[in-house]
């Protein structure tokens, strides 16, 4: 424990006695080993304990870590979420904030990368530059959820993009006859339909 014992001006005189028996006692409880080290410490004449040690809160230790963090994270333009500050973090903003990371943040670095590596690397194992290419996928830290993205390659393609066995077998289900075809529905056509479907002709009435 740091800090510092307070007797009162008003006590009554100690002898060098006392005042060592104190001490010893002390010691052996804070200081030493053995049954009596740890114990609770017995004060004498209104003697008062004072600590003198700081807490992390006092220091400002936490306060003081996160704005090294913050300042790090501004330096090198990665979203604060991104490494664990959520103060104004919501749902919305984090994905967001994650798309930020690998546009703003990482996008310059892999383009370098790349460059790089067709620049030094790609000679030496194909003759044929125009053949291949050095590109990082990024494909699935950017890809949004399940029904955004669902959204985006039916409204693409103009039409259905899965089969009925394809969309049970997300869900764990077997497969049925007949389910590997894709359904396309009658206001769906591709550059017109060269077998439409006729409407059912009107009743006749009767005579």
């Amino acid at each position: 424990m740091s800090g510092y014992l307070v007797r009162p001006k008003d006590a009554p005189e100690w002898s060098d006695t006392a005042r060592d028996r104190f001490k010893r006692s002390w010691q052996a409880q804070y200081s030493g080993s053995g049954p009596g080290a740890g114990g609770t410490p017995i004060l004498e004449d209104g003697m008062t304990f004072t600590p003198v040690s700081q807490t992390a809160r006092d220091l400002q230790y936490i306060e003081s870590r996160k704005l090294t963090r913050e300042e790090v994270a501004a330096a090198y333009h990665i979203p604060p979420p991104m490494i664990g500050i959520l103060d104004n973090a919501s749902f919305s903003n984090i994905t967001e904030q994650h798309k930020m990371l690998y546009q703003d943040c990482l996008a310059p670095l892999l383009v370098m990368i790349e460059e790089e590596i067709e620049l030094q690397l790609m000679p030496d194992f194909e003759p044929q530059p125009d053949r291949y290419y050095v590109e990082f996928n990024l494909r699935e830290k950017l890809t949004g959820s399940f029904e955004e993205r669902a959204d985006a390659i039916q409204k693409a393609v103009g039409g259905p993009t899965m089969t009925v066995n394809e969309a049970r077998a997300l869900d764990n289900r077997a497969p049925i006859d007949g389910g590997d075809t894709l359904i396309v529905p009658l206001n769906v056509t591709q550059n017109g339909n060269p077998d439409p479907i006729p409407a059912a002709p009107a009743d006749s009435p009767q005579a």
